[in-house]
């Protein structure tokens, strides 16, 4: 796996982990009936298409048609249906919303921010946050630095992981164009312990941005992110890492990270140890190959381990797969 594509699956994975607020754009109103959008659309409908609807009901119908994830026509009416300079601040957050959800970053981005305008303390922070992710997306870099650390200032309670954020989007934006990674780093600083995850994630996108696979490493080990650890470990050619990844990536929760911990492991990490037997055949089971791991215990037991314990494991999953009499005989020898 190249450096590039390693460097955008961690940044990737430490987007996932911001809070929700930072990664949807959700419909102001609280609701998530379906039916209640739906109700509130049909009604709504025929007045908007007549020009009968006041721009109130013209909004709620746009808000309606954004709840049922329309997010294209939500915004075809707001702009068809409404000028532009009668919305007020609820209206513009409306606007940006239904463009975000639509893609289109740059009108959500002035439009978030003009409602911002409008909102106090954390209403504000949010819609300031909304308006600084939509313009990084929109690629107006200098036009969202300024957003994300106002935003911050407002919302003290996330002000860390706007700081992850942001660190780990400098090193995708300006790897290229700047080999000192000190602002990134910098930033990280502010991490709360509870983003410990995205911050080692987006620490070691800044290393591999510079070059620095192995504290790359290092950073991924400490918080036990044995996926991409694992990654960089084989890349680097880190066999004893990339064996530690790999075996304890096979116990993970992430039924994606077992599953590349079980490809390393066959691929040239084989089981030398009772442990790494135990884990391997634990892998293989996960990812629904119960046969494997029987053939994988039957492989250790003919090296020489016949201890209890691992002819115990062998027998559970031979009757797991409903080779009973297979599974007598293993528990019998146990």
């Amino acid at each position: 796996m190249s450096q590039a594509r390693r460097l955008f699956l961690i940044l990737a994975v430490a987007v996932g982990a911001l809070p929700g607020m930072l990664r949807a754009q959700l419909p102001l109103a609280t609701r998530a009936d379906s039916t209640g959008w739906w109700h509130e659309a049909t009604v709504l409908k025929p007045l908007v298409e007549g020009g009968r609807a006041s721009a109130r009901d013209v909004l709620r119908y746009a808000e309606a048609e954004l709840g049922l994830g329309r997010a294209d026509r939500a915004l075809q009416v707001i702009r068809t249906a409404v000028p532009r300079d009668s919305l007020d601040a609820s209206g513009r957050m409306l606007l940006g919303t239904a463009a975000y959800a639509a893609g289109e970053f740059a009108v959500a981005g002035t439009a978030l921010e003009e409602a911002a305008a409008g909102f106090h303390g954390r209403d504000r922070g949010i819609a300031l946050a909304r308006a600084a992710e939509a313009f990084r997306l929109a690629g107006a870099d200098s036009v969202a630095k300024p957003l994300f650390r106002d935003a911050a200032l407002l919302l003290r309670p996330i002000a860390g992981w706007l700081a992850v954020r942001e660190a780990g989007w400098l090193a995708v934006r300006e790897a290229s164009v700047t080999a000192d990674p000190a602002a990134a780093l910098r930033l990280l600083r502010h991490a709360p312990p509870e983003a410990a995850l995205g911050a080692a994630r987006a620490r070691a996108a800044i290393f591999l941005a510079s070059g620095d696979s192995a504290r790359a490493l290092v950073s991924l080990m400490r918080v036990a992110d044995w996926g991409a650890a694992l990654d960089v470990a084989l890349e680097v050619g880190d066999t004893a890492r990339a064996r530690e990844a790999a075996y304890e990536g096979a116990l993970s929760s992430d039924t994606a990270v077992v599953r590349k911990a079980v490809q390393a492991i066959e691929a040239g990490l084989e089981p030398s140890a009772q442990r790494e037997w135990f884990v391997a055949a634990a892998g293989l089971n996960r990812v629904g190959r119960a046969r494997e791991a029987i053939v994988l215990l039957e492989k250790a037991t003919a090296r020489g381990d016949t201890s209890a314990a691992l002819l115990r494991r062998m027998g559970e999953l031979q009757s797991s797969i409903g080779a009973r009499g297979d599974a007598i005989a293993t528990f019998t020898r146990a």
